[in-house]
């Protein structure tokens, strides 16, 4: 691997905090030149990647590499085992990569004044993507007027006169679509509770998108009940008590389901129902098993504190056990165990949680691998394809840690802390030998 260029050093004359910044300006200006020819390196690696735009709806077969079209009408559509390659390489997960690309790309090709000024250092690469998100939406004419419109003042428009002008642009040059989106963007009404973020402390986050006269409905209710709360003797902030006042109107809502017959004066509160799967590794842990989060002995004290709360114990599962059967199929409790081991997709910096992954074995079954906790790992869809399909390989070096080698040769090393990457070393077959990874 190349040594890392010594930092620079600054000496400084007459005022320290003036020179101080002075320095700070030049850094930003060569990390701004840095970012062009990235750019640049990324539009190459695109086209020399380009694939057939009819590719990119028609391929869905499991083996087969797609044309992924990431930016608007126009812009080149990408090979996405070459995105999955370009996402390594760039420390990102895919889908942040393809959002990323997606910029790039609808800059490069559909508002070129616009990376003209990104180009020659007059606006920054994260304003134009700002704006390129907003135009992937609109005809090619929308996006040409748009980059009219915005590229000489591009550096200091904000997103809500983007989206404004977006907006416009899509009414006048296409009316039609303007009406199907609107009715498209009912369908994407939604409310998301993150299980998967979920920490020691006990709390999640929670995301929706909803009807206005819905989501106001919403906020009287939240606000009635922070206001009961706090009648009631509550001493929380306002923030705390509107977010306790979910869960009220939750489960007075599951009352009222459940309990149509109840007779009259009975609580309308169903009990809230939280399990808990302990099980081992180095030291009795114990993890909710909805949000797949690690659990505190104090969270689950104030959950018992709680005349509505059900907690529920499940068996013990060692995560050191080596299971084993003779078959293709993953049993149940091998699955289980793979996907608590694990945690997420073992491929570099992917985040997809391990219960909606595949079981792949790492040694194939057909070529002598057993189904067992020393040869199966999780591998979400997209990885499992580029695995099986795209030139990617992964050792299984112990449970919970994995060599991969990517298709252009270069290693990283994936375990529960995360990726490392090792950077390109050659086609050795063990890589440990270098001493750029300790061995297993």
């Amino acid at each position: 691997m190349e040594a890392m260029a010594a930092a620079p050093t600054f000496e400084f004359e007459g005022d320290p905090q003036v020179a101080l910044l002075d320095a700070v300006r030049a850094e930003t200006r060569l990390a701004a030149q840095a970012e062009v020819r990235r750019l640049k390196l990324i539009v190459e690696f695109c086209t020399a990647h380009e694939a057939n735009e009819a590719e990119s709806a028609a391929q869905v077969e499991f083996g087969r590499d797609t044309g992924l079209a990431l930016a608007g009408p126009g812009a080149r559509c990408v090979s996405e085992f070459a995105v999955i390659e370009l996402a390594t390489a760039l420390g990102m997960t895919v889908d942040a990569c393809r959002r990323y690309v997606g910029q790039v790309l609808e800059v490069r090709y559909r508002l070129p004044l616009i990376w003209d000024r990104v180009v020659g250092g007059q606006l920054p690469f994260w304003r134009a993507g700002r704006i390129a998100q907003l135009t992937m939406a609109l005809p090619a004419a929308g996006a040409a007027h748009i980059d009219r419109r915005l590229a000489t003042v591009a550096h200091k428009v904000g997103v809500v006169f983007t989206e404004k002008l977006c907006q416009e642009a899509l009414d006048t040059f296409d009316p039609v679509d303007a009406e199907a989106r609107r009715l498209a963007a009912a369908e994407t009404r939604h409310v998301n509770v993150h299980r998967e973020q979920a920490g020691r402390h006990g709390t999640l986050d929670i995301s929706a998108s909803a009807d206005t006269a819905d989501a106001l409905d919403l906020e009287t209710a939240v606000a009635q009940a922070a206001a009961q709360l706090a009648a009631n003797g509550s001493t929380e902030s306002l923030d705390v008590r509107r977010s306790m006042a979910l869960g009220v109107i939750a489960r007075h809502y599951l009352g009222d389901l459940l309990n149509i017959d109840r007779p009259e004066g009975s609580s309308l509160v169903k009990p809230r129902r939280v399990t808990i799967n302990v099980h081992l590794r180095d030291a009795d842990t114990g993890r909710c098993d909805t949000t797949r989060a690690p659990i505190s002995v104090a969270q689950v004290q104030s959950w018992c504190t709680h005349p509505d709360t059900q907690i529920v114990i499940r068996p013990i599962r060692d995560l050191n056990d080596h299971i084993r059967v003779d078959a293709y199929e993953v049993p149940d409790r091998l699955a289980d165990q793979v996907t608590e081991r694990d945690g997420t997709c073992i491929h570099p910096w992917c985040t997809r949680p391990a219960r909606s992954c595949d079981k792949d074995h790492a040694q194939p079954y057909d070529r002598g691998g057993t189904t067992s906790s020393h040869n199966l790992a999780p591998l979400c869809r997209r990885h499992h394809r580029a695995k099986t399909h795209g030139r990617w390989r992964y050792r299984f070096l112990r449970p919970g840690s994995y060599l991969w080698r990517s298709p252009d040769g270069h290693w990283y090393h994936r375990d529960g802390l995360g990726t490392t990457d090792l950077g390109r070393l050659g086609n050795q077959d063990d890589p440990t030998r270098s001493g750029c990874l300790t061995s297993p």
